[in-house]
């Protein structure tokens, strides 16, 4: 029997640098209501990401999560003109990104939304390993493209939770713009800084200052 497996860092101070896309206030809150019904169903189980944090991960530059053994800030000051040459050199040849949303997958660790965009993710994944060697201990690109809804704050039969998932539908067209260059501070998607912005306007950069 599966059963859902809690997330011990929620809401937990961390550090770490990610790269990722938001959603439109519309689809926003269409994913919004989902969650909250989710929320009423298991009210002591599911906990959702906020809906300002609700993102399309492309991948981390530094995982929140792992111990580099020296001060974060300091890694990423040092690691950050070459990350971002070589980001800047590749999203140049990018245009927006179109993405349909039309799956709920309900996992032991996460119910999530899964997308399929015209390769534009796989693309940019590829090319920005293939150049950059990250850091050790930072996790690899994911291989598909998602948004993390929920989480689970106790142990129960997963079963149950695909029961009332199974009858909700997710249908929607998010068109990608831009990525975001966040700092997180409380996990997971909390609380976080804006870096810097990459247009997909075929190079058109925005570094918050």
């Amino acid at each position: 029997m599966e059963r859902t497996i809690p997330t011990q860092w929620l809401e937990k101070n961390v550090d770490g640098y990610l790269l990722n896309a938001g959603f439109s206030s519309k689809n926003s809150g269409v994913l919004e209501s989902f969650q909250r019904e989710l929320k009423e169903s298991f009210p002591d189980v599911i906990w959702c990401t906020p809906v300002g944090g609700l993102h399309i991960t492309l991948f981390d530059w530094l995982a929140p999560l792992v111990d580099y053994g020296m001060d974060k800030k300091r890694l990423f000051d040092e690691y950050f003109e070459s990350y971002d040459a070589v980001l800047t050199e590749i999203l140049n040849d990018i245009g927006p990104i179109p993405i349909e949303f039309s799956e709920l997958r309900v996992t032991p660790n996460a119910i999530i939304t899964v997308g399929v965009d015209n390769g534009s993710f796989q693309e940019i994944r590829d090319k920005f390993i293939s150049r950059i060697d990250l850091i050790p201990g930072t996790k690899p690109p994911p291989k598909i493209i998602h948004a993390t809804l929920c989480r689970y704050q106790k142990e129960i039969d997963l079963a149950l939770i695909k029961n009332i998932a199974g009858t909700k539908r997710v249908n929607l067209k998010e068109e990608v713009r831009e990525f975001r260059l966040l700092h997180e501070i409380i996990a997971p998607m909390v609380e976080f800084e804006l870096v810097k912005k990459y247009r997909l306007s075929h190079g058109t950069i925005e570094k918050e200052t």
